[in-house]
């Protein structure tokens, strides 16, 4: 056998032998994520990245400097909702994200809106259900 020929038959066996992620390992694994992250700060920015793709990207300041964080995988509502000069912050093991400005002081609970099948797959979410 050519050594061409091994290498690609290596490289298929390989590839077919690779875990497959499913629709809903990507949703457990992008909630699990954002359970676990904290973030404050005021907006100071928020845009769509179009270099990546229109990520929806909010930057924060804060005490540490300035922290970029994506905001992709909520519902354009929220990303439109948010608004520079707003302060958020979000606690570690919570998805609960509180929003204060001039005339509001409120809670949203994240919903993952932007992620295919979040309708399906956020019922039986650990980190959703809490």
């Amino acid at each position: 056998m050519s050594s061409k020929i091994y290498q690609t038959l290596i490289f298929l066996i390989g590839m077919v032998s690779c875990e497959r992620y499913t629709e809903l390992d990507r949703f457990n694994k992008i909630v699990h994520d954002h359970y676990h992250w904290t973030y404050n700060g005021i907006i100071v920015e928020k845009y769509l990245d179009e270099k990546d793709h229109n990520r929806h990207i909010i930057i924060l300041k804060n005490n540490d400097g300035r922290d970029r964080r994506d905001f992709t995988f909520q519902s354009l509502n929220l990303f439109n909702f948010l608004k520079v000069g707003d302060s958020i912050s979000k606690d570690r093991k919570s998805i609960d994200l509180v929003i204060k400005r001039h005339e509001l002081d409120t809670v949203i609970t994240l919903d993952f809106g932007n992620i295919k099948g979040w309708e399906i797959y956020s019922s039986d979410n650990p980190y959703i259900s809490k």
